[in-house]
Parts: structure tokens; sequence; C-alpha cells
């Protein structure tokens, strides 16, 4: 019976918690905030009794030393033993003393009470001595504070604090709980329990408060209230609004099908007129593929007839500049047998002279120095005009240093500026290494300076083009031909790279050399490239490759 008695407010409880959450997390925070104060303030008491208590017995000790020192110190120096005891009885009745010692020389100490160790407080020494003809030492006085006495005080001075305070949290805790159940939590109920009750049918009953209503400065359940209203009224409105907006809709989709199949028959005739028009335009794609191929195959040939140009202009460079050593080695040797033949008469005539012999000597040894140099000079051009030609011509992959191959390829195209005030300098870092397509690379260097040649210079103007060649990391290099010349325009910067597109149409420019240059560097050597100018100020072409081209590359697309 007692147990069933007890269950039923438990119950209760429980039901209430679930059913109110929120007033019970409020009191909770109450009540745990509070015990937080509590437990600080009565802390801070505490700690302040404490100290106040230590101050205390320190006091006291002060007054033992200023007081009872120089009494006991008079009845050691007379030898009235009865009085120091007397004496030593007195300083152990006082508060919070625990035990007094008095160590006389030459005597056993006397010791009145007995103290734990760990109930020791504070202790304090004096020294007794008597001041005469000379200062004599009497003795010490060791006084020892317990601290039991100042924790009981403090116990139960704790005991009362946190006993009014427990009383005071309750009461505010309860006081708290009771005003939010009456402020809040009954009108958070009322609207919870009319917003799960809402729906189409009751949109027109508003929610109305228990509770007096403040006109002034509604607070916030009121403004729930208000806002719960709104909603409600604006779906009242669009509810409304929307059966208002289903009818049209119905009239219009009626009116929809009767236009649908007013469209059908008009699609269906459209659709014959468009069938005929596919046809058409299928037998106009078939015609525009044709004629793509045709011009796929009169620009692949304008292609190869400038890679032949290009070869051409090489082979009549190599012969100029193969010439004139050969002609000075020819003039030489011509030098050389004239001077045998007149030796040769001289020693006929028995004229030869050791003077003649000589100059002959001396002759013969210039001319054959002259003609080693100048047939050196040729093999040299030779040798490099063959290399140039095989990597124009088989295009094949091999390993090569790049300053050497710049200075190959500048000396085969010399000709092309030799008559003109234009200078062609290469600055290359020296050891670089690529492997690569010679022949590729080499058509874009020579592609780059011929434009700049054509486009850069007028015919008669002095002008400089740099070719430098730098390292770019571990993996890549850049290759920059750049000139003083006349700059390309703005709006022409993005066409220059597009095929036969040309500023001297007419003039034997066909719109390929840099259109090929930039389908060589992009997918044969597998780089980018691209150019800066301005009008007046020159151009600069800058070319980033790889030092080991692709494997595989793709088929060259032009």
């Amino acid at each position: 019976m007692r147990l069933s008695t007890l269950m039923t407010p438990l119950h209760w409880l429980r039901r209430n918690m679930r059913e109110q959450p929120l007033s019970y997390r409020v009191l909770a925070s109450t009540l745990l905030w509070s015990v937080l104060v509590t437990t600080l303030a009565v802390t801070v008491q505490l700690y302040a009794a404490w100290r106040s208590e230590v101050a205390q017995i320190e006091r006291r000790l002060g007054e033992i030393e200023s007081g009872y020192v120089p009494s006991l110190t008079a009845s050691l120096w007379s030898v009235d033993r009865a009085q120091v005891e007397l004496m030593l009885d007195g300083i152990l009745r006082l508060p919070e003393i625990g035990g007094v010692r008095l160590i006389v020389a030459g005597e056993e100490p006397i010791v009145r009470g007995q103290i734990a160790p760990d109930d020791v407080l504070l202790a304090r020494s004096y020294g007794l001595q008597h001041q005469g003809d000379r200062l004599f030492e009497l003795g010490e006085l060791q006084v020892i504070a317990t601290r039991a006495g100042v924790v009981r005080r403090l116990h139960e001075r704790a005991l009362g604090i946190v006993a009014s305070e427990a009383i005071t949290i309750f009461l505010v805790s309860l006081f708290v709980f009771a005003l939010f159940q009456r402020r809040i939590n009954r009108h958070l109920r009322a609207m919870s329990a009319y917003t799960r009750q809402l729906d189409a049918s009751r949109l027109g009953t508003p929610l109305q408060l228990h509770r007096p209503r403040a006109s002034a400065n509604p607070d916030e359940i009121e403004q729930v209230a208000d806002a719960i209203n709104r909603m409600r009224e604006r779906l009242h409105s669009d509810i409304d609004a929307r059966t208002r907006v289903e009818a049209e809709l119905q009239q219009h989709r009626d009116h929809l099908e009767e236009l649908i199949q007013e469209r059908t028959a008009q699609l269906q005739a459209q659709t014959h007129q468009l069938e005929r028009q596919s046809a058409e335009l299928m037998l106009a794609r078939d015609h525009a593929e044709q004629a793509l191929e045709s011009l796929q195959t009169a620009q692949q040939q304008l292609v190869e007839s400038e890679k032949m140009a290009s070869l051409g202009q090489l082979v009549a460079g190599v012969a100029h500049e193969v010439n004139t050593p050969l002609g000075v080695a020819l003039t030489a040797s011509s030098y050389q047998e004239l001077q045998t033949q007149e030796l040769r008469s001289e020693l006929a005539a028995g004229a030869l002279t050791r003077s003649s012999i000589g100059a002959f000597v001396e002759s013969m040894s210039t001319s054959s120095e002259l003609i080693q140099r100048n047939l050196q000079r040729a093999a040299h051009l030779v040798q490099s005009f063959k290399q140039v030609s095989v990597d124009r011509t088989s295009d094949g992959r091999r390993k090569f240093e790049l300053n050497a191959f710049a200075e190959e390829l500048v000396a085969s195209l010399r000709t092309l500026w030799r008559h003109r005030s234009v200078e062609v300098s290469i600055a290359c870092d020296p050891g670089l290494l690529m492997d690569s397509f010679p022949g590729a690379l080499g058509s874009v260097l020579t592609n780059l300076i011929q434009n700049a040649l054509v486009h850069a210079f007028a015919a008669d103007a002095a002008g400089r083009i740099d070719l430098l060649i730098r390292a770019q990391g571990a993996d890549q290099v850049l290759l920059s031909v750049s000139d003083n010349g006349a700059g390309i325009d703005a709006d022409k910067l993005g066409k220059i790279f597009e095929p036969f597109y040309t500023t001297r149409r007419g003039q034997g420019g066909t719109g390929l050399g840099l259109h090929v240059v930039y389908n060589l560097v992009t997918q044969k050597l597998g780089g980018r490239v691209d150019v800066s100018s301005q009008r007046g100020a020159g151009s600069c072409f800058r070319v980033v490759l790889p030092r080991c081209a692709p494997i595989g590359p793709a088929q060259l697309t032009l």
C-alpha cells in the first residue's frame, strides 16, 4: 500500500515532464545556476572566515609574546617554579592553544597539552632572555595553536549558510517554475494544440490566448500568436486563390485540347515539309564535305610547296656560303701551280738559288694553310647543310644539343638577310639537350625568323632579331624569337595562327607559316606557343617545349 502510494506521484511527475519538458528544463537550469552561485558564495565566505580565525590566533600569539613572555622570564630569573607552571597553565587555557613547552638549559622540558601532528595550525617560539650586566639566555617558550576549534566553527557556519541558501533556492525555483507555467508554458501548449489541429477547414478560426493583451508593447507570446494568425490568414487567402486558379486552369485545359488538335494537323503538314528540307540539307552537306576534302588537299599541297620552297632557300644559301671558301681555295691552288712552274723554270735554267727556294717554301706554306682553312670551312658548311637537310626531310627523332643545332640552323639561313641591315643573334644556355624532332623544331625556328624578316622590317630598314634559348625548370625549354620591328596590331594578334591569314596577300605571303608553327609546336613537339606585340615596338614569339617530346606524337593536322 505504501509503495503504490509513493509510485502514484512519481508516475504523475514523469508524465508531466514528458508533456512539459521546457518548464522542467527551466527549473533544472535555475536550480543548477543557483547551486553554482551558492557554492561560490559559501566558498568565499568560508575562506574569509578562515582568514579571520587565523588572524585572530596570530593576534593571540602576539599577546602571549607581549604579556606572558616578560612575566615568565622574570619568574625564571627569580627561580619561582610555581609561578612558571601557573603561567604555562594560563597560556594553555587560552582559546585555540593546544600545547605549551618550556625548555630551560640543564633541566627537563616542561610540557602542557597533547597535540596530534596533523592538528597543528600555527607554532611560535619565543626566546627567554634577561638583561642585567649582560644578556642571559634563560630558555625558550614554544606555543602551538590547533585547528580543531577553527574547523568546528567553520563547519557549523557552513551548515547554517547552506541550509538557508537551500531553502532560498528551493523557494525561488518554485516561484520561477510556477511563474513560467503561468506566463509562458500554458500559452505555448495552447498554441501547439491549435497548430496541430489546424487544417483547411479551420483556417477561419483565429488563435486566441486567455490572457490580457498589452496593446502598447506586445510581448513575445503575443508576437508569436499574431504571427500564427497572419500565417493562417495568408494560407486561407492562398487556398482561395488556388481554388480560383484551378477553376481557370480547367477552362484553359479544355480550350487547350481544342488548340492541340488544330496544331497537330498543322505540325503534320510542317513535318512533311521539314522532311523534304532535310533531304535537301543532306545533299548540300555531301557537297560541302566534298568541297572540304578538296580544300584540305589543296592546303596539304600548299604546305608541301612551302616546305620545298624553304628547302630551296636552304640549298641556295648553303651554295652561296660554300662558293666563297671554295673560290678562295681554288685561287690559292692556282697560285701554288704558278709558283711551281716558275721554280721548275729556274731549275731548268740553272738559276735556282737558296733565297728563291726559301721564298717558294714560304709561299707554299701560306697557300696550303689558306687552302686547308677554307676547305675545312666548306666541309663544315656542307656537314651543317647535310644535318639540317636530313632533319628537314627525314623528320626523325634523335637527341641533339640545342646550342649547336641553333648555330647550324642560323648559319644555313644567313643568306636570307646577307644583303640587308638585319642582325640575328643567338643566346643559348650551354649544355641544353633535347630528345625530340629536330626537323620539326628547325621548321618552327625557320618560319619564325622568316616571318620576322618579311613582316617586321621594310626591305631597306635596319633591325635586330634575337633568338633566346633558356632552360625552364628541369623538364622544359623556352625558345624566344623577338624583333624590334613594326609589331602587330592588337586586333590581329588573335588571328595570326589561323590558316591562310596573311597581311601580305598578293605579295608572296601564303598565310601558312605561323599556322604550321602552331601545329608543329602543339601537336608534334608537345608544347605551346604564344605571342606578344605592340604596334611600333616589335614582336616576341615564345615557344615552351618539353625536353623529351611525347611518345607516339599524334598525326599532324593542318
